[in-house]
């Protein structure tokens, strides 16, 4: 699926009811659904968080989601620098950023664990003069090495 595609995946507007934005929600893994006003601007977010505290709340999944997105979203622009887009990641703890132009059109999504991680990459390679990066991943409870974890 094109980046141009996905977008347009989990664009709503206030009228979408909120079992559909669910459904789009599951079906694409962003955990969230932008929302759009008629001149496509974003105009704010709607979450898996603020689907559940609807369903405790006992709100009908036949409702529009009108009453339960979050009307003031987190967001860059374009043309921040890295260090702003850095700096809004780590002051906001969102996991996604939507990325607008001037006239608040979506044009990406970055995701902290792709873009943040890099970013920081970027920032700490000019630090290091090292031409090689090491990253160790590891994990899990250590049972195959047992005589020595």
């Amino acid at each position: 699926m094109t980046p141009k595609k996905i977008l347009k995946s989990i664009e709503v507007t206030v009228n979408e009811k909120i079992i559909n934005c669910i459904k789009i929600i599951n079906n694409n893994h962003k955990q969230f659904v932008y929302v759009v006003n008629k001149e496509k601007k974003l105009i704010g977010i709607l979450t898996d968080a603020d689907v559940r505290r609807a369903i405790l709340n006992k709100i009908d999944l036949e409702n529009n989601i009108k009453k339960i997105y979050n009307k003031k979203p987190k967001f860059v622009y374009e043309f921040n620098d890295l260090s702003t887009i850095d700096r809004v990641f780590k002051k906001t703890k969102v996991n996604f950023l939507p990325v607008v132009d001037k006239s608040k059109k979506i044009v990406d999504i970055l995701e902290v664990h792709r873009h943040h991680r890099n970013i920081n990459l970027k920032k700490n390679k000019k630090k290091n003069n090292s031409p090689n990066t090491l990253i160790i991943m590891a994990g899990g409870k250590g049972l195959r090495l047992r005589p020595l974890t």
